[in-house]
């Protein structure tokens, strides 16, 4: 083997170089003064509860009062989310060391404790956590606060909030949305009395409509361009803006009957009109109400022409459609078929794959939660129909009656004695034709309908989905 002192001697000065630069380096190690918080995340233990990983956590804003900002999770965790055993895992821009500071379940002091990483916390004790950046002097102190959500998110909460609306309810009555207002027309004694309310609570004194026909078809009422329309004796047709003042249009001249409206739709107000030459059914369109364009094609077989439910609403891809289901079709034979469309053009007969709506006629059907519910309704010989709430979590496809447990029609009414609390509960009571409206505050709105005597209701009932209504807790 040869042997290369020159090299050797090379490398060793070469070191001893480096090592010489190194040692006369003067430059300050700089530590970190920054102990604020970058990030917390939350693991599960084995036995505690996996939707914890779900907790995203910010900083809040700097509380004056406690001379501590809060580190929160604004989204609060699912209903019921276990918070008792939780690995915790905090990030800080520098640390010299963080310590957590609990109370006991009374709320006093009870200790801090310095964290390691591997900690499993009850978060429903800790309270503050206090950071101490890398200079080992500067310290940084949270309140920490972990929302979980105290209500249940699908629950619905009912109340009757009014008993009795007015003495005479006519069997012909019905309420719609205007003016974030609800107007309600009910036709009685010869006459059409309007109420107003702005919460369906508390009714301004009732407003006596004077130009509509007293046996006008209430229940067919269609809300368009801040505007309500009604068909009247095949050829004529009323609006108005305020509720009181109507105007009317006159069309006795045109070649088509009005049967009947439908909806507000794609910036225009759809009819069922019948062509006077052959009686066949057709679609309308109009943009004002004063002139209407009368479509080629006919209904499709099995199309209702009256006591349907009608509805325009937004999917959840927030594209238009619209729906016509139950009802009777122009040879008087009650349906099951539901309608869908999403031009008013082209129809497609849900019911050919799902047979989950049943016959029905009188209902009503609104959007909700991303769902379509329905309500009330007759089957054959003026009977309620088995299900008379029932909803569609697409789009109308399939209907199941909701899970009763976190949605029943019922107000609770709670009974405290010496002895004991009792809850018994008003159930919201059989009927179909009522109006079913969702205010802006999303309130879900039963008001009026009728029994199978007949006989009419006058009261009104609000309900909420609370998931839709809280934000954080």
């Amino acid at each position: 083997m040869k042997f290369y002192p020159v090299k050797v001697l090379l490398f060793v000065w070469i070191s001893a170089f480096y090592t010489s630069c190194t040692l006369l380096d003067t430059t300050p190690v700089v530590v970190s003064t920054n102990a604020n918080f970058v990030s917390l995340t939350f693991a599960a233990s084995q036995t505690a509860d996996a939707n914890v990983s779900k907790a995203f956590f910010t900083v809040a804003e700097y509380d004056a009062q406690t001379k501590d900002s809060i580190i929160v999770n604004l989204d609060s965790l699912p209903y019921r989310t276990s918070i008792e055993k939780v690995i915790p895992t905090f990030r800080f821009n520098s640390t010299a060391g963080t310590y957590v500071h609990r109370v006991d379940s009374l709320g006093a002091f009870r200790d801090s404790i310095g964290l390691t990483g591997k900690d499993t916390l009850d978060f429903r004790r800790v309270v503050k956590v206090t950071n101490i950046a890398s200079d080992k002097l500067t310290r940084v102190s949270y309140r920490i606060k972990v929302n979980v959500h105290q209500v249940e998110p699908e629950l619905y909460q009912w109340n009757k909030v009014v008993s009795q609306l007015t003495s005479d309810m006519g069997l012909i009555h019905k309420a719609v949305m205007l003016h974030d207002s609800v107007f309600l027309f009910n036709a009685t004694n010869g006459s059409i009395a309007l109420y107003k309310s702005k919460d369906a609570i508390q009714w301004d004194s009732k407003i006596m409509v004077s130009n509509l026909p007293a046996d006008a078809p209430l229940r067919n009422m269609v809300v368009f361009n801040n505007k309500i329309f009604l068909v009247y004796n095949d050829t004529l047709l009323y609006w108005t803006a305020d509720g009181v003042t109507w105007t009317k249009g006159e069309f006795s001249t045109e070649a088509y009957l009005f049967k009947n409206l439908l909806f507000g739709f794609r910036d225009k107000l759809w009819a069922i009109t019948q062509t006077k030459t052959d009686s066949k059914y057709h679609f309308a369109r109009s943009s004002t109400g004063a002139s209407w364009e009368i479509l080629s094609q006919e209904l499709p077989a099995n199309f209702p022409v009256r006591e349907y439910a009608a509805l325009a609403f937004v999917s959840r891809v927030n594209y238009p459609k619209v729906l016509v289901a139950g009802g009777f079709n122009k040879e008087g034979a009650l349906l099951s078929n539901v309608w869908s469309s999403e031009d008013g053009i082209n129809w497609f007969d849900f019911s050919t794959e799902n047979k989950t709506f049943g016959v029905r006629s009188a209902s009503s059907i609104v959007a909700y939660d991303n769902k379509l519910l329905v309500f009330g309704g007759f089957k054959a010989n003026n009977q309620f129909c088995d299900s008379l709430y029932m909803e569609s979590a697409d789009e109308g496809l399939s209907w199941k009656v909701p899970d009763t447990l976190t949605n029943r029609i019922r107000k609770p009414i709670y009974t405290i004695t010496a002895t004991k609390a009792d809850t018994t509960y008003l159930t919201y009571e059989k009927r179909a034709a009522q109006s079913v409206l969702v205010d802006n505050n999303q309130n879900l709105i039963l008001i009026g309908g009728v029994n199978n005597e007949p006989n009419p209701f006058a009261d009104v009932w609000k309900g909420r989905l609370n998931k839709l209504v809280f934000i954080r807790q």
